[in-house]
């Protein structure tokens, strides 16, 4: 159930970030971003109900609430990237930092993922890098989009480091103790632009990427408290293939070859990694 959580979290996070983007590029991505925040009560709630929670400890809310800040400021990075430069390029450059991130705290932890499912491991991270570096029609990328986009990879890194420290008994609560830290700072923050809500155009597309969003949080933690940190990580963070290929299909973004080399390689990952 592990590879099946993790994977429903990278296509969910996949469309929700695609959906964040074209927002983005029709609003101010601050206010993209406190509008997604808003919704996404509407999917925490239920999750949060529907979720039994044996026992919540503080160390799980305070982990929760971490991770609220971290995931935050990687939504934001990442919907102000996606904003300004190809999505089939910025999807995974944030993908590479947010897997990286934890697979590094993971084996320093102490993880010892089976021989084969670090073969996955690094065959993900490889087609995750491929797609990044890899040239492609839609040309260089400015350093505006570059460095909101390594900002959502760290903070997306950091957000699921913190998200696996919680216990499995805690349900969906680490998930609220997030919302409820990183839903005020997102609205202050927004209100400072002059209004909350982006303009109309955008709304749908950012309340929707908020719900979707949050939908594929909750995977991520029921993924990340089941199984080894490393490896929910890396399958999580495949999510940019979802993106690369919406990005085509409703953009006309065009893939390069070495991109669709990389899908194979992703696809290859997975399959070693869902063995375990």
């Amino acid at each position: 159930m592990t590879g099946i959580f993790a994977l429903s979290s990278a296509a969910l996070f996949g469309v929700g970030d695609f959906m964040g983007g074209l927002a983005a590029r029709r609003a101010t991505p601050l206010r993209v971003t406190a509008l997604a925040q808003l919704v996404s009560i509407v999917v925490l709630v239920p999750l949060v109900l529907v979720v039994p929670a044996a026992v919540v400890t503080r160390s799980d809310v305070a982990w929760g609430a971490v991770g609220g800040v971290f995931g935050m400021l990687g939504i934001l990075g990442l919907y102000t990237a996606l904003g300004r430069g190809p999505m089939g390029v910025i999807a995974p450059i944030t993908a590479v930092l947010g897997a990286v991130v934890p697979v590094i705290v993971g084996l320093i932890a102490g993880e010892r993922p089976e021989a084969l499912a670090m073969v996955g491991v690094l065959l993900g991270l490889v087609a995750i890098g491929w797609v990044s570096v890899g040239s492609g029609p839609s040309g260089p990328i400015d350093r505006y989009a570059l460095l909101p986009a390594l900002m959502a990879g760290i903070g997306f890194g950091l957000f699921f480091v913190c998200l696996a420290q919680t216990d499995e008994a805690a349900g969906m609560w680490p998930l609220a103790a997030a919302r409820a830290v990183s839903i005020p700072v997102a609205v202050a923050l927004a209100a400072r632009t002059g209004s909350v809500l982006p303009v109309r155009p955008a709304r749908p597309l950012a309340g929707g990427a908020g719900a979707v969003d949050m939908l594929a949080n909750g995977f991520y933690v029921a993924a990340a408290q089941r199984g080894l940190l490393s490896i929910v990580a890396v399958l999580s963070a495949l999510y940019p293939i979802g993106t690369v290929l919406l990005a085509r299909i409703v953009l006309g973004e065009r893939l390069s070859r070495g991109q669709i080399a990389a899908v194979v390689v992703a696809v290859t990952a997975v399959a070693l990694i869902g063995v375990t």
